[in-house]
């Protein structure tokens, strides 16, 4: 009887390592179907990352294309750069005139404020 009984407990140990091992080559199998799942996504977005960046050089090359070809396209880019500067001289010749402006009017403001201020502090 004491044979039977060792057989019992060696077969009980036996099928807990049977199912240790089961549940190991589980997670292992959700593992590598996990890695797959993200190699797939990686190749797929490298893959619209290379078009989207293809189209982009295409659109671009495109562009200089009609650039080079219309030398008009270059003269309106030129007028509209100068035609930009020119602005900007405008905004900056502006702010200058209204800064000498307000000089002009705020000095004798404040110079009549400090002799009133010498004036009562006597």
């Amino acid at each position: 009887m004491s044979e039977a009984n060792g057989w019992n407990e060696w077969s009980r140990h036996i099928l807990a390592e049977l199912k240790r091992l089961n549940d190991s080559q589980e997670a292992l199998r959700a593992e590598i179907q996990l890695i797959n799942t993200k190699l797939a996504q990686i190749s797929a977005f490298d893959h619209k990352a290379l078009e989207e960046r293809v189209n982009t050089l295409t659109s671009d090359l495109r562009t200089l294309e009609r650039t080079v070809t219309q030398p008009d396209g270059m003269l309106d880019r030129d007028k509209d750069f100068e035609e930009r500067i020119r602005k900007v001289e405008q905004t900056i010749n502006t702010n200058t005139g209204k800064s000498s402006i307000i000089l002009l009017v705020a000095s004798p403001i404040l110079a009549a404020i400090v002799s009133l201020m010498f004036t009562f502090l006597r």
